[in-house]
């Protein structure tokens, strides 16, 4: 089995057929009985997808990550299940996401969701006295 194969695979069993709200591959949240919301697992494997979609310009990736994130972001830019105030650096990573699907896509709420998780977040994210970003609120 080549490389192709195996990711025609991952998409064709794994990543098209998840359900944003809990997809195949994180395992953690079905175990634990997490409730949905915006996470670092899922949005590493979003990534992945719109990486994947890069390489191959499969349409149905790109429109797979767009509907994930439409689950998690509502029609204003808002994501209900962020709380800012946890300071959580984790929840930042699918900022990335965000701006790629907004430049893909032109859908407003991905560019409205990224500024506030830039403005909003990252604007009065506590630092270290180093000046770097401290992880989460909840730490010591």
């Amino acid at each position: 089995m080549n490389y192709k194969t195996n990711a025609d695979s991952y998409i064709e069993k794994l990543i098209l057929p998840s359900d944003p709200a809990s997809p195949m591959w994180n395992r953690e949240n079905q175990i634990f009985r997490k409730p949905m919301k915006w996470n670092y697992i899922d949005n590493c494997m979003i990534k992945a997808v719109t990486d994947l979609y890069k390489l191959n310009s499969d349409r149905r990736l790109i429109e797979y990550a767009a509907g994930f994130c439409r689950t998690y972001v509502d029609e204003n830019g808002s994501i209900p299940t962020l709380t800012v105030s946890d300071f959580n650096l984790d929840n930042v990573n699918g900022g990335k996401n965000l701006l790629y699907l907004y430049r893909i896509t032109k859908d407003e709420r991905f560019r409205s969701a990224y500024r506030m998780i830039f403005n909003d977040q990252l604007g009065s994210q506590p630092r270290l006295e180093c000046g770097s970003f401290w992880h989460k609120a909840i730490y010591p």
